[in-house]
């Protein structure tokens, strides 16, 4: 009897065993079902999400805007171009089949601390990527002297020369290059049909021959910046079609070799030159230079310029003090009635003073880092923001066409501050004072004050924001760079 009872209650143990078993089965089938329809559910709400809802083509404009800088391959700390390949398959598919995204990269500075944590692997990778995503658009390229940086790369990178639109580098790494690798065959076999800028970025020492020549073949260059660097033969590059010429102490670059090569560049329309040297008045060639297109020239150190005709001349730029009897306001033939835009920076208020008086038909006018020295200067500050009320003979007659006026914030600043002084022009020059006082005096629409730090709001500008509104006169203040008059903030 009892055997039987033990008999079966194993048998009611076995049964149960299994049915658990296949509960569990069931459970498990039932969990996997459950999980895929979350996976499912989460799809279908991420689905409905706004940012799901962007066309293609508005996410490539969001993308290039946040992509505003470069794609520096050297940088692998998170963001930019990286980051969004990595959000989801949908978006890594369009960054890398978005070939305007890719377009303009390179090889920056690097602080040599974070150096050693990058391969040389993982850059060649990503030049790679952006070369392959780039797909068929023209190329713009800045390259830097790098310890981490493949010079092998160079090779590569040229064989798209044909693709370069703009190609940024230096002395170092270019000669380099050429040393190590075939990139000058390379760029001379493919050659360069679409480079429109060219830039050269000169150590501060280096024994390297520059081999500028080899960008001898591109014919459709429009601007060249040479920046502390040696400056090359004439016939190293072709000048015909240089739109515009920037010329940052070139210490080897002779009066004569600038006179041949403003005779060798008729289309130049903008020429930025820093430096010092004295042209040479006995040179044949140095007379009536014509640069019949030319509309800006900035002008920064001692040195002067040869004889020029500059019958176009509308925005005229001097950094550091130049004295009114400099020959560059002798030699250079130029309208003053017709400069628009005068940049004036590092200069002393009585130069400002005694040079703004001879441009009557500028309409915006740029004063920056005043120079101080003296009481005197002090005073002239004084006596150029008068002359901006009633003029030197109370007729309003300097700077009747002045609309933009922008300065440096410091002036309203200290001992010496001017902001009485500031309010009387804004008053004198609003758009009630002009056509009533002054109908022959353009009003005034912007003034903006350039501050050293955009954390340390200079307080009287506030006072002028203030009075602004009143009169209909734009006040802004900012930190950007000197005479840039966009993104007012």
């Amino acid at each position: 009897m009892i055997e039987d009872r033990l008999s079966s209650s194993e048998n009611a143990v076995n049964a149960i065993k299994a049915e658990i078993s296949d509960l569990k089965t069931v459970t498990s089938i039932l969990e996997s079902k459950l999980s895929s329809y979350r996976v499912h559910i989460s799809e279908l709400h991420n689905s409905l999400l706004p940012i799901r809802k962007l066309h293609d083509e508005v996410l490539v404009q969001i993308f290039t805007y946040v992509l505003e800088k470069p794609i520096d391959v050297l940088n692998m700390k998170h963001g930019g171009i990286w980051d969004l390949q990595s959000v989801c398959v949908d978006w890594r598919k369009l960054v890398q089949n978005t070939q305007s995204l890719w377009r303009n990269f390179g090889a920056g500075y690097l602080d040599t601390s974070v150096q050693r944590h990058i391969s040389p692997v993982s850059i060649a990778e990503r030049v790679f990527l952006c070369l392959t995503c780039s797909g068929t658009s023209a190329l713009t390229i800045f390259l830097f002297p790098s310890d981490i940086f493949p010079i092998h790369l160079m090779e590569y990178i040229g064989y798209y020369c044909n693709r370069w639109e703009s190609f940024e580098t230096s002395e170092d790494i270019l000669a380099k290059a050429v040393r190590e690798t075939r990139l000058k065959f390379i760029i001379q076999k493919r050659g360069l049909p679409q480079l429109r800028q060219l830039i050269f970025d000169g150590p501060d020492f280096s024994m390297e021959p520059f081999p500028v020549h080899i960008f001898r073949g591109a014919t459709a260059l429009e601007e060249v910046v040479l920046a502390s660097t040696a400056f090359p033969d004439i016939g190293a590059l072709s000048w015909s079609k240089i739109r515009k010429l920037v010329i940052y102490w070139c210490d080897n670059l002779s009066a004569d070799m600038l006179i041949d090569l403003l005779h060798a560049t008729p289309l130049l329309e903008e020429l930025k030159f820093y430096g010092h040297f004295e042209p040479d008045s006995m040179n044949p060639k140095s007379k009536h230079i014509k640069l019949p297109l030319l509309h800006t020239i900035h002008i920064s150190g001692a040195g002067s310029l040869p004889m020029l005709f500059l019958p176009r001349l509308t925005t005229l730029t001097i950094s550091y003090d130049l004295q009114p009897a400099h020959p560059l306001f002798s030699s250079v033939t130029i309208s003053r009635s017709v400069i628009k835009r005068l940049e004036l920076g590092s200069c002393y208020p009585g130069f400002i003073l005694n040079l703004i008086k001879d441009f009557c038909g500028v309409e915006e006018l740029v004063v920056s880092h005043i120079m101080r020295g003296s009481f005197r200067d002090s005073e002239a500050i004084q006596e150029v923001l008068q002359d901006l009320i009633r003029g030197p003979d109370s007729t309003m007659s300097i700077l009747p066409s002045l609309q933009k006026l922008e300065l440096d914030a410091d002036i309203l600043s200290g001992p010496d501050g001017h902001v009485s002084l500031m309010m009387d022009v804004m008053r004198s020059r609003s758009r009630v004072a002009a056509a009533t006082a002054h109908p022959n005096v353009a009003p005034l629409t912007s003034l903006r004050f350039r501050e050293k730090d955009k954390y340390d709001r200079n307080l009287s500008v506030l006072l002028l924001e203030k009075l602004g509104k009143e009169l209909g006169i734009i006040v802004t203040s900012g930190t950007r760079k000197f005479g840039d008059w966009s993104n007012d903030t």
